[in-house]
């Protein structure tokens, strides 16, 4: 390993400005005997919701959770149509809130909608 990484993980290690809340940490050895460093990796978020029409629900139990986050709104459950990027959220026809894919992919269970037509 290259002595201005070990030096500059070294570094990270010994600093609690560098530790964020949604991190995990592995120690890894070095080549010195004895010696490990910290290594800090960011969480892997769900890829963010495809485009198409889903019923969205809300993963907060009760009204009051959902209202902390923000959600209360959308539930206990709203129809969803996403772009891929956006995506919109409607009750009764009528849009009600809209959010980012990635955010709604993280704090709401889709269910894909099939449109049966006979």
């Amino acid at each position: 390993m290259d002595r201005d990484k070990l030096r500059r993980a070294r570094h990270i290690a010994r600093h609690a400005c560098y530790r964020q809340r949604h991190t995990t940490t592995r120690f890894l050895e070095t080549d010195v005997p004895g010696e490990q460093f910290m290594v800090r990796r960011k969480p892997v978020l769900p890829p963010p919701i495809a485009a198409g029409t889903y019923r969205a629900t809300c993963r907060e139990a009760d009204l009051l959770s959902a209202e902390e986050d923000g959600h209360s709104s959308v539930h206990p459950e709203a129809v969803c149509v996403s772009d891929g990027r956006w995506c919109t959220f409607y009750r009764d026809g009528v849009k009600v809130w809209d959010c980012n894919a990635h955010y709604a992919a993280v704090h709401f269970n889709m269910e894909a909608v099939t449109d049966q037509a006979s």
